[in-house]
């Protein structure tokens, strides 16, 4: 789901539903979410090993198991598009309530 989202946040902007455009244009972000991939992978393939299964606590998955995780962690591209289509002025409501910037943190705190 954290690769997925990485590629979501790139675009914040209002009415903006194409998440994957100047994807190819940012070489660091696409360095960042190879390297991010080849750790991932590398810990669940760990996790086949005793040893690497007892060190990292990942297990052994098969295809099915990888394909189930690989659409879910795609189904944050769908959840970003919903929420990006709800106004703001829905989002004010909880910001008046919950506000990070605040010493006090708002008046739920």
């Amino acid at each position: 789901m954290n690769l997925f989202n990485m590629i979501n946040c790139r675009v914040v902007d209002d009415g903006v539903y194409n998440v994957f455009s100047g994807l190819w244009k940012n070489f660091f972000f696409i360095l960042v979410i190879a390297f991010e991939f080849f750790l991932t992978w590398i810990m669940v393939d760990i996790g086949a090993t005793t040893i690497g299964s007892s060190l990292i606590g990942t297990a052994n998955m098969g295809p099915i198991d990888h394909l189930i995780c690989w659409c879910v962690g795609a189904s944050t591209l769908i959840w970003g598009a919903i929420l990006k289509s709800i106004p703001l002025k829905h989002f004010e409501k909880i910001h008046n309530h919950i506000n990070l910037e605040d010493e006090q943190g708002g008046k739920l705190n």
